[in-house]
């Protein structure tokens, strides 16, 4: 790990060249804060995969680490994909759900990506109520300004993404008919 002074401001970034893919994404990490990210050293086409996402812990629980997988199960992600951050236009989306085999898990570009482009997706994307919601920071023209899962989230809205998972779907239509 090397420290790095960015633009002059003092801040002490944490460059972690131990990552899970170590040819694939740089971690940045800003210790003591929620800002660290992770960036492509690799160009990408849109729906290209980026990688398997193996090594999960299965059976988790809701935590602001984990990922959701079904109505009711998270798995924790054991790689530098956890450094991901939320977007309201993401780049890549986390393609993980129980309702296909573990071994077609991947992180899939939404967009083209260029070396040093910094990962987002869109965290109500899998998650249906988040463990911790946020006042998203993302400054997008579609920023949904209160993250807080799908549950919160109108239909239109989830529609305009580019990916969300099947079991966020199949929630969000119990949702609706409960509200007939």
């Amino acid at each position: 790990m090397s420290p790095l002074s960015p633009n002059g401001t003092g801040s002490n970034i944490v460059v972690n060249h131990l990552t899970s893919h170590p040819d694939l994404l740089q971690v940045h990490q800003i210790p003591g804060t929620d800002q660290s990210h992770v960036e492509v050293l690799k160009s990408f086409k849109r729906g290209d995969k980026l990688a398997a996402l193996e090594g999960l812990s299965t059976g988790a629980t809701k935590a602001y680490s984990s990922v959701q997988i079904s109505s009711d199960s998270h798995i924790e992600l054991n790689s530098s994909f956890l450094f991901v951050n939320h977007s309201c236009d993401p780049n890549v989306a986390f393609k993980i759900s129980s309702c296909w085999p573990a071994s077609e898990w991947k992180v899939e570009a939404l967009k083209d990506l260029a070396v040093g482009d910094t990962l987002t997706f869109f965290y109500p994307s899998t998650e249906w109520d988040m463990d911790r919601g946020f006042e998203c920071r993302c400054q997008e023209k579609t920023c949904l300004k209160s993250i807080k899962g799908a549950k919160y989230i109108d239909r239109s809205t989830l529609k305009q993404q580019g990916y969300v998972s099947p079991h966020i779907w199949k929630l969000k239509e119990e949702q609706e008919a409960e509200s007939k």
